[in-house]
């Protein structure tokens, strides 16, 4: 996340004098790929004369090696089930070892770099179908994911059948 704290920016008159001015505007690039991003500032002192100015700021992909899962959740269900991720463990391996953390699901789902994605669409709490599905956690980069295999076996119930009704279908209140 780009972090303006320490800019100031000056209104420059023509004979050279500056003013610092607080009411400008800030328009940044998302900030999530890497490379050089150029955020422009904007200006105007009476709604009418606008004044820009630019700088650049270099995006630097965060140092992680991998992402692997430390714990794994419930990996087979019944169809018809809800996908349950609570128990998911994983863990960001980086550059420097120091470094190295384990997210629980709960941290997972509430930091933004994190996304889980299922192959059709799953979600914690999801119904699933029959079949195999794929999870994946990516961690800010695309390159940066693993993934497991979630099994739904189809159920072998299906719906309840009136073979013979009672002989007397009529009831009498007392």
């Amino acid at each position: 996340e780009l972090d303006l704290k320490g800019l100031a920016v000056a209104a420059v008159k023509k004979d050279g004098r500056e003013t610092l001015i607080s009411s400008y505007s800030v328009f940044a690039p998302e900030m999530k790929t890497p490379g050089t991003k150029t955020v422009k500032i904007s200006y105007s002192p009476d709604n009418v004369n606008f004044y820009y100015v630019s700088f650049t700021v270099e995006v630097i992909k965060v140092p992680v090696k991998g992402i692997s899962i430390s714990a794994y959740p419930v990996s087979e269900y019944k169809e018809h089930a809800k996908l349950d991720l609570s128990a998911l463990v994983v863990k960001l391996e980086f550059q420097n070892p120091a470094e190295n953390r384990e997210y629980t699901y709960a941290e997972i789902a509430a930091d933004p770099d994190f996304i889980i994605r299922g192959c059709h669409g799953e979600a914690h709490g999801s119904i699933l179908e029959k079949g195999e599905h794929e999870i994946s956690i990516t961690y800010k980069y695309e390159d940066i994911s693993c993934s497991f295999a979630v099994n739904v076996i189809p159920r072998v119930l299906t719906s309840l059948k009136v073979i013979t009704p009672p002989v007397s279908l009529k009831v009498f209140d007392r």
